[in-house]
């Protein structure tokens, strides 16, 4: 089981704009997608708030974000964290179990990954929310 489900559920029902975040891997190039559907207790069917983020596919698309200039970080007293948990992942080439070649984002043994992740989650919601747009046409957020 994920952790903290039973909190984003309560959560869910106090604040109508929070979405579970799911992790996936796709061959599509859609780097995420959303699940949005109102509880219907008559019918048995559980409302749910989801975005599935194709993993990999959403690394890309941050990172491409990132060295176009697509997000701008204010400078802080911060800056030297972010950017080794960001330099943390390492996008790697793996054979597929069908043989076909692939790049996948991977985590070293060591370093930590929490800020390239709150990073891409910032990306994600920013063109869920419509204040941006696919890197390469609009500037996301700046962070700070």
């Amino acid at each position: 089981a994920l952790p903290f489900t039973e909190t984003v559920l309560a959560l869910q029902h106090m604040f109508r704009n929070l979405f579970a975040a799911i992790f996936m891997r796709s061959k599509n190039l859609e780097t995420f997608t959303i699940k949005d559907r109102d509880e219907e207790v008559k019918g048995g069917v559980q409302g749910l708030r989801q975005v599935n983020v194709n993993r990999d596919k959403a690394m890309d698309s941050l990172m491409d974000a990132l060295r176009s200039g697509g997000i701008a970080k204010v400078s802080d007293e911060h800056d030297e964290v972010w950017v080794a948990h960001c330099a943390s992942m390492a996008r790697v080439k793996e054979w597929t179990p069908d043989a076909e070649l692939s790049y996948v984002w991977r985590k070293p043994d060591s370093g930590d990954d929490h800020l390239w992740f709150a990073t891409l989650f910032m990306h994600v919601a920013s063109q869920i929310i419509g204040v941006s747009k696919p890197a390469r046409f609009q500037m996301s957020p700046i962070l700070g």
